[in-house]
């Protein structure tokens, strides 16, 4: 009889212990079937479309369920963009309440949107954004701009800002917070509402940290190629469209280290890789005194890191300070040399340069195949070499071992491009061969005591296939068109040609394989794609991908091919 009362006490604090981690666990009840029905909104207030609401109302949304607290407030938009931001105040896990630190705006129409990244406890998101629209005067404003991101990008990274521009059509989004934030569907579309009449500028945010802001030295940004959207009473509604992110780099680039390496070479390495100047003329050394400015003799970038440049004088007194000047060096931006990184003084080593140059490859590795017959062989050293060094130590032979007669020119100091005078022939090995021993650096150091060959074969143009059609575009557009094929997969360059009277283009010389065909609209007309840039305002290029892979098969032309440029194609309109 006590071990049967035992057994029953045991079961009966068991299951009260298990009532009672039940009443204390805290937030929406766990456990049950699995929850896959969206989440919904079903009260607010103000209703939707009110009129001469008060200035200082406070929103509540009321959903159907409990919700997670921080995906619904950051999925909270709210256009025009209040001054300061909000407070949400949650009752429970299902009623939100959002209070406006200061007065809404006289004669406003107002927008909150809830984005479709809500959701509920269960992590299920809103079957799509909600939108509830307000005023604070007698009308509510029927303005709307859409439109659609193309290109790479993160849904819950990317915003769209919507500038109201006034008289002076100048906006900063680094310092100036847009009048309407919204973000995209899960289809990368995009959508303004309620908006009133005025001319709108449009830029999508690459918002990194998710502070809904720009800070132009962290995020991206996409310029639209179409002119600012003017929204009236006859024209209510638009559309627009992103395709590429870009970087606005404006900060001047910084010289790290300063390393001398003999009596009369130094190297320095920058914080990001420089642009070569044309002229030398602001590139010079000056000891203590001043008094003389020492011109470099040879300058070369490090073909192993870009971010390193090298600099030969004549040989220097390692008794001497020196200070280095770089005045026309730039970054890919524009942006001068920080002076200030370059102050400290340095000394040149008492030793002679007695190190020997290296042969550091060529572009094109032994044995490759698919060699081009219009590239050109990229011969790199570790260091600037004597021009007479040049025509003496290369030969190319063919598969006869005959000698082909090439040109040969420098692109730096220290790299070589060579080209047969008459050209490669198809499908044929050749021979490189670098006699080493003969290779000199500036200060007369030989390479090596030996002879490098490298063998490399040229792509058999009976592989070839070709690409052919049209380029439909809108009547009167006469701006210059590219069209590019980009191989999907596996080996082959990019081929680019301008399209020809009346849309038509063909590509020839593709190797056979599945391509993606880009085009552009070259409104510069410099034959390189544009992204735009916000200061000052310029428009993106039209940009388009089509859709569709094209095929190609060797020694076929694949024809037929209709590509639609027009606007309503490109808006996805």
């Amino acid at each position: 009889m006590p071990k049967k009362l035992t057994l029953i006490s045991l079961i009966v604090h068991f299951c009260f212990m298990l009532i009672v981690n039940s009443c204390a666990s805290k937030g929406p009840v766990s456990g049950g079937p699995v929850d896959d029905i969206p989440p919904r909104i079903i009260d607010v207030d103000p209703e939707p479309r009110s009129l001469n609401v008060s200035r200082d109302l406070t929103v509540l949304l009321k959903f159907n369920e409990n919700m997670n607290r921080g995906s619904v407030v950051n999925s909270v938009f709210i256009s025009p963009t209040p001054k300061e931001d909000p407070i949400f105040v949650w009752k429970g896990y299902k009623k939100l309440e959002i209070r406006f630190t200061e007065e809404l705006e006289e004669e406003k129409t107002y927008v909150v949107t809830i984005g479709s990244n809500a959701m509920d406890a269960h992590k299920i998101s809103l079957d799509e954004t909600y939108t509830l629209a307000f005023s604070t005067g007698n009308k509510i404003d029927n303005g709307s701009i859409s439109g659609k991101m193309y290109g790479k990008y993160e849904i819950e990274k990317t915003l769209i800002f919507a500038y109201l521009l006034d008289e002076s059509s100048s906006v900063d989004p680094d310092t100036l917070k847009p009048d309407y934030i919204t973000q995209l569907s899960n289809e990368g579309i995009f959508r303004f509402k309620f908006l009133s009449d005025g001319k709108y500028r449009l830029f999508a945010i690459e918002d990194k940290n998710g502070d809904r802001q720009y800070n132009s030295a962290k995020d991206g940004i996409a310029i639209s190629p179409w002119p600012d959207i003017i929204i009236s009473e006859e024209d209510s509604s638009s559309f627009t469209s992103f395709y590429k992110f870009s970087s606005v780099d404006t900060l001047k680039p910084r010289v790290l280290t300063i390393i001398p390496l003999d009596n009369s070479q130094l190297h320095f390495r920058a914080l990001e890789p420089l642009v070569f100047p044309t002229s030398t003329d602001s590139i010079w050394i000056s000891d203590s005194t001043y008094e003389n400015k020492i011109y470099p003799i040879s300058i070369y970038p490090d073909v192993e890191n870009k971010n390193i440049v090298h600099l030969q004088f004549a040989e220097q007194s390692s008794k001497l300070e020196f200070k280095l000047y770089l005045g026309a060096f730039k970054d890919s931006s524009g942006n001068s040399v920080d002076s200030s990184s370059v102050l400290k003084s340095f000394t040149f080593s008492a030793n002679r340069d007695s190190v020997p140059p290296k042969l550091l490859g060529v572009d094109k590795g032994s044995g490759s195949i698919n060699f081009y017959l219009d590239e050109k062989l990229k011969i790199k050293f570790s260091e600037a070499i004597t021009e007479e060094s040049k025509e003496s130590s290369l030969t190319i032979l063919n598969a006869d071992s005959e000698n082909v007669s090439y040109t040969l020119y420098s692109i730096y100091p220290n790299v070589w491009e060579a080209y047969p005078e008459n050209g490669w022939a198809s499908n044929t090995v050749y021979s490189l061969n670098i006699d080493l021993e003969k290779v000199m650096d500036l200060s007369g150091n030989p390479a090596a005591d030996s002879i490098w060959t490298m063998e490399f074969r040229t792509v058999n143009t009976d592989t070839f296939g070709v690409i052919s059609g049209t380029i439909i575009t809108d009547a009167g557009f006469d701006i210059p068109l590219y069209i590019s094929a980009n191989k999907v997969r596996g080996r082959g360059r990019k081929i680019v040609t301008k399209v020809g009277a009346e849309g038509k283009f063909r590509m020839e010389n593709v190797l056979p394989g599945k391509y993606f065909l880009d085009i552009f609209a070259d409104s510069d007309q410099n034959g390189v794609y544009s992204l735009g840039s916000y200061a000052p305002y310029l428009n993106a290029e039209l940009y388009f991908q089509s859709p569709d892979t094209v095929s190609v098969r060797s020694r076929w032309e694949t024809s037929g091919h209709t590509i639609d440029f027009r606007k309503k194609n490109l808006i996805g309109k």
